[in-house]
Protein backbone atom coordinates (compact mmCIF):
# COMPACT_ATOMS: atom_id res chain seq x y z
CA UNK A 1 0.00 0.00 0.00
CA UNK A 2 2.50 2.18 0.83
CA UNK A 3 4.80 1.99 -2.44
CA UNK A 4 0.75 2.71 -4.26
CA UNK A 5 0.61 5.93 -1.81
CA UNK A 6 4.22 6.87 -3.12
CA UNK A 7 3.58 6.27 -6.78
CA UNK A 8 0.29 8.28 -6.48
CA UNK A 9 2.17 11.22 -4.92
CA UNK A 10 4.77 11.15 -7.09
CA UNK A 11 2.28 11.07 -10.45
CA UNK A 12 0.06 13.68 -8.41
CA UNK A 13 3.79 15.88 -7.96
CA UNK A 14 4.44 15.55 -11.78
CA UNK A 15 1.26 16.80 -13.38
CA UNK A 16 1.23 19.35 -10.69
CA UNK A 17 1.77 22.45 -13.09
CA UNK A 18 -1.55 21.89 -14.21
CA UNK A 19 -2.99 23.14 -10.79
CA UNK A 20 -0.32 25.62 -10.47
CA UNK A 21 -0.93 27.63 -13.21
CA UNK A 22 -4.26 27.94 -12.79
CA UNK A 23 -3.98 28.30 -9.17
CA UNK A 24 -5.56 32.29 -8.88
CA UNK A 25 -7.66 33.00 -5.78
CA UNK A 26 -10.34 35.53 -6.97
CA UNK A 27 -12.52 35.50 -3.84
CA UNK A 28 -11.33 39.07 -2.96
CA UNK A 29 -12.61 40.62 -6.13
CA UNK A 30 -15.77 38.15 -5.67
CA UNK A 31 -15.89 39.29 -2.40
CA UNK A 32 -15.47 43.02 -3.22
CA UNK A 33 -18.13 43.40 -6.03
CA UNK A 34 -20.84 41.43 -4.24
CA UNK A 35 -20.55 43.10 -1.08
CA UNK A 36 -20.65 46.90 -2.70
CA UNK A 37 -23.58 45.33 -4.27
CA UNK A 38 -22.09 45.51 -8.13
CA UNK A 39 -23.64 42.63 -9.70
CA UNK A 40 -22.66 43.48 -12.92
CA UNK A 41 -19.09 43.61 -12.21
CA UNK A 42 -19.02 40.23 -10.55
CA UNK A 43 -20.61 38.57 -13.68
CA UNK A 44 -18.00 40.50 -15.31
CA UNK A 45 -15.15 39.19 -12.81
CA UNK A 46 -16.94 35.22 -12.96
CA UNK A 47 -16.59 35.34 -16.93
CA UNK A 48 -13.29 36.21 -17.26
CA UNK A 49 -12.15 33.74 -13.85
CA UNK A 50 -13.85 31.08 -15.73
CA UNK A 51 -12.39 31.82 -19.48
CA UNK A 52 -9.23 32.14 -17.30
CA UNK A 53 -9.33 28.66 -15.63
CA UNK A 54 -10.49 27.04 -19.34
CA UNK A 55 -7.87 28.77 -21.50
CA UNK A 56 -4.67 28.07 -19.06
CA UNK A 57 -6.38 24.46 -17.99
CA UNK A 58 -6.61 23.32 -21.59
CA UNK A 59 -2.91 24.80 -22.68
CA UNK A 60 -1.18 22.88 -19.70
CA UNK A 61 -3.36 19.60 -20.19
CA UNK A 62 -2.23 19.91 -23.64
CA UNK A 63 1.92 20.18 -22.54
CA UNK A 64 1.16 17.49 -20.23
CA UNK A 65 0.01 14.84 -22.15
CA UNK A 66 2.72 15.30 -24.68
CA UNK A 67 5.38 15.17 -21.60
CA UNK A 68 3.51 12.21 -20.36
CA UNK A 69 3.57 10.86 -23.70
CA UNK A 70 7.82 10.51 -23.60
CA UNK A 71 7.96 9.82 -19.30
CA UNK A 72 8.65 6.02 -19.87
CA UNK A 73 11.59 7.22 -22.36
CA UNK A 74 12.87 10.15 -19.73
CA UNK A 75 12.33 7.33 -16.89
CA UNK A 76 14.83 4.91 -18.67
CA UNK A 77 17.37 7.32 -19.76
CA UNK A 78 17.95 8.32 -16.60
CA UNK A 79 18.08 5.19 -14.68
CA UNK A 80 14.76 5.76 -13.09
CA UNK A 81 13.36 2.30 -13.87
CA UNK A 82 12.24 1.98 -10.76
CA UNK A 83 9.55 4.97 -11.42
CA UNK A 84 7.95 3.43 -14.13
CA UNK A 85 4.89 2.08 -12.52
CA UNK A 86 4.01 5.63 -11.88
CA UNK A 87 3.19 5.87 -15.76
CA UNK A 88 -0.43 4.47 -14.79
CA UNK A 89 -1.18 6.85 -12.40
CA UNK A 90 -0.09 10.28 -14.57
CA UNK A 91 -3.46 10.25 -16.26
CA UNK A 92 -5.67 10.02 -13.76
CA UNK A 93 -3.29 12.45 -11.40
CA UNK A 94 -3.63 15.09 -14.23
CA UNK A 95 -7.51 14.63 -14.29
CA UNK A 96 -7.22 15.25 -10.68
CA UNK A 97 -4.75 18.16 -10.89
CA UNK A 98 -6.68 19.89 -14.14
CA UNK A 99 -10.52 19.65 -12.43
CA UNK A 100 -9.13 21.37 -8.62
CA UNK A 101 -9.47 24.93 -9.55
CA UNK A 102 -12.98 24.04 -11.00
CA UNK A 103 -14.03 21.81 -7.71
CA UNK A 104 -12.94 24.69 -5.36
CA UNK A 105 -14.75 27.56 -7.62
CA UNK A 106 -18.15 27.22 -6.25
CA UNK A 107 -16.98 27.42 -2.51
CA UNK A 108 -14.95 30.13 -3.10
CA UNK A 109 -18.02 32.15 -4.95
CA UNK A 110 -19.99 30.96 -1.84
CA UNK A 111 -17.17 32.16 0.33
CA UNK A 112 -17.58 35.37 -1.24
CA UNK A 113 -21.24 36.05 -1.32
CA UNK A 114 -21.29 35.54 2.41
CA UNK A 115 -22.74 31.67 2.75
CA UNK A 116 -19.99 29.68 4.89
CA UNK A 117 -23.13 27.91 6.50
CA UNK A 118 -24.14 26.53 2.98
CA UNK A 119 -20.26 25.80 2.11
CA UNK A 120 -19.97 23.60 5.72
CA UNK A 121 -23.35 21.86 4.55
CA UNK A 122 -22.15 20.79 1.29
CA UNK A 123 -18.35 19.85 2.52
CA UNK A 124 -19.99 17.77 5.04
CA UNK A 125 -22.42 15.97 2.67
CA UNK A 126 -19.11 15.62 0.16
CA UNK A 127 -17.53 14.02 3.15
CA UNK A 128 -20.68 11.83 3.60
CA UNK A 129 -20.47 10.71 -0.11
CA UNK A 130 -16.97 9.78 -0.05
CA UNK A 131 -17.35 7.26 2.78
CA UNK A 132 -20.06 5.94 0.71
CA UNK A 133 -18.30 6.19 -2.93
CA UNK A 134 -15.27 4.55 -1.80
CA UNK A 135 -17.36 1.75 0.07
CA UNK A 136 -19.27 1.15 -2.78
CA UNK A 137 -15.92 1.06 -5.07
CA UNK A 138 -14.28 -1.41 -2.51
CA UNK A 139 -16.75 -3.34 -1.10
CA UNK A 140 -19.40 -3.59 -3.89
CA UNK A 141 -17.90 -3.24 -7.11
CA UNK A 142 -14.10 -4.61 -5.67
CA UNK A 143 -12.46 -2.32 -8.17
CA UNK A 144 -9.01 -3.14 -6.88
CA UNK A 145 -9.40 -6.64 -8.18
CA UNK A 146 -8.57 -4.91 -11.65
CA UNK A 147 -5.07 -5.04 -10.68
CA UNK A 148 -2.86 -1.54 -11.30
CA UNK A 149 -5.83 -0.29 -12.60
CA UNK A 150 -8.36 -0.80 -9.97
CA UNK A 151 -5.88 0.32 -7.54
CA UNK A 152 -4.65 3.88 -9.30
CA UNK A 153 -8.86 4.77 -9.67
CA UNK A 154 -9.35 3.90 -6.06
CA UNK A 155 -5.89 5.85 -4.85
CA UNK A 156 -6.06 8.31 -7.22
CA UNK A 157 -10.15 9.23 -8.41
CA UNK A 158 -11.90 7.01 -5.72
CA UNK A 159 -13.77 10.47 -4.53
CA UNK A 160 -14.11 11.75 -7.41
CA UNK A 161 -17.61 11.29 -7.71
CA UNK A 162 -18.79 12.89 -4.58
CA UNK A 163 -16.72 15.88 -5.09
CA UNK A 164 -18.35 15.93 -8.42
CA UNK A 165 -22.29 15.97 -6.83
CA UNK A 166 -20.99 18.83 -4.21
CA UNK A 167 -19.87 21.06 -7.46
CA UNK A 168 -22.54 20.49 -9.50
CA UNK A 169 -25.07 21.35 -6.54
CA UNK A 170 -22.53 24.04 -5.68
CA UNK A 171 -23.06 25.26 -9.26
CA UNK A 172 -26.90 24.82 -9.37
Amino acid sequence: YTTYVTLRGMAISLVAVTQRLTDQDFTPIFTEALQNGKKKLFQYYNAHALRFFAINSGFTCAIMLTVISIFEDIFLGLGLDRYLLTIPFLIPSLIFRASKPYMDYPGKILIAADKPTFVMLLNLMEQGLRIVVLWLTIVVFRVQDLGIYGVVWVLVLGDFPATLVKVIISFV
